[in-house]
């Protein structure tokens, strides 16, 4: 039985819909007396103890919080991809330390429970070693409609450890440490493996590639999403990073707006090359063209699960940091824009240059 049948997937990753989310909040708010809470009905299930507070003083607290829907049906694989994800967004501010992570998993009432959720534990406690972070614990709620994923990270820094992300000047470039395409991928695999239901979807995609290279691309999807940015987040320092963003759901485009907009200069970001999992950009392009519509990839709004960081940074560094992040985590990276004097808006030019990107 497969995983991402308890998810409610709206074609945007296991992005949970802003309406969803604040009603299990609110569900999770009503079982506060089984779970500590703190404003807004967000859970703290860290606590961070030191022995002695005030040889800590002047450390800063970053927590982040997030959940998804199951995307694969690897039960084990799905743990790991959404503690990767969560971790982005602490990666994307520099911290590459992670003290302490716990997951939250809410299950509907047909879950089998010991299966599903200990080899999902598992995953996600995986992901917390290969962060060097304390494990916290996990906690399982029963929800009546799909399954949603998720926790928390917690971290305390030195504040010369965190990067603002505000910094971006003109003359600097922008810089990608995944590749594209997530979203792309399990589309095409899910349409593989039921051909025999979408026969004509099917037989166009057939005429772009093969079922191996679908396998092929989907292996190479799963260990992106697992691979942590954390080697890239402490790059970030040596490479005098101005600011980044972490992708997810809501495609490239999306974030890196959201990252033009709250930089102190006015600049605006201009994307002009993509790199995109190996037949990926062929696969969407058919896809647009049969329904006539623009192809949401190469517009940056294709979803992403456990993305790669959007990096602002001076180009002699950014070339200097692709060099490093191959050789110390053994995946290339990417130059796909710049930064210029604008209105702090992104855009995407109208035929970026697009890298089809393999590896084992």
């Amino acid at each position: 039985m497969g995983l991402t049948r308890y998810a409610k997937l709206t074609g945007q990753g296991g992005l949970v819909q802003s309406d969803v989310m604040s009603e299990y909040l609110e569900f999770l708010y009503s079982l506060k007396k089984y779970m500590p809470f703190q404003a807004y009905g967000m859970p703290v299930g860290i606590s961070i103890s030191r022995p002695d507070d005030l040889e800590y003083m002047g450390l800063q607290h970053h927590v982040t919080i997030d959940y998804t829907y199951p995307i694969v049906d690897n039960i084990y694989m799905m743990g790991k991809i959404a503690g990767a994800h969560m971790l982005g967004e602490l990666y994307a501010r520099g911290l590459s330390v992670c003290d302490k992570m716990m997951m939250q998993v809410s299950m509907p009432a047909s879950w089998e429970y010991c299966v599903f959720s200990s080899l999902l534990v598992r995953g996600y406690k995986d992901c917390a070693k290969n962060a060097g972070a304390q494990w916290a614990g996990n906690r399982h709620f029963r929800w009546p409609t799909s399954c949603i994923i998720g926790g928390i990270a917690s971290t305390h820094c030195q504040p010369k450890e965190y990067i603002s992300p505000d910094k971006a000047v003109a003359g600097d470039v922008l810089l990608l440490t995944k590749a594209l395409g997530i979203q792309e991928v399990l589309n095409a695999h899910e349409c593989m493996k039921k051909k025999s239901e979408r026969c004509a979807q099917w037989l166009r995609l057939s005429q772009i590639v093969s079922e191996d290279e679908v396998r092929a691309a989907f292996l190479q999807a799963m260990r992106s999403m697992v691979r942590l940015n954390r080697v890239a987040a402490r790059l970030m320092h040596k490479h005098n990073a101005h600011g980044a963003a972490h992708i997810g759901f809501l495609g490239l485009l999306a974030y890196a707006q959201s990252l033009v907009a709250v930089q102190k200069q006015a600049v605006s970001f201009v994307i002009d090359t993509l790199p995109v999992i190996g037949k990926m950009a062929a696969v969407a392009k058919a896809n647009a063209n049969a329904n006539g519509d623009k192809c949401p990839l190469l517009q940056g709004l294709s979803a992403e699960t456990s993305g790669g960081l959007l990096i602002c940074m001076p180009r002699e560094d950014a070339v200097a940091f692709c060099k490093d992040i191959k050789r110390e985590d053994d995946y290339p990276a990417w130059i796909i824009g710049r930064v210029e004097s604008g209105n702090r808006k992104a855009t995407i030019t109208e035929n970026p240059s697009v890298i089809d990107v393999y590896f084992p």
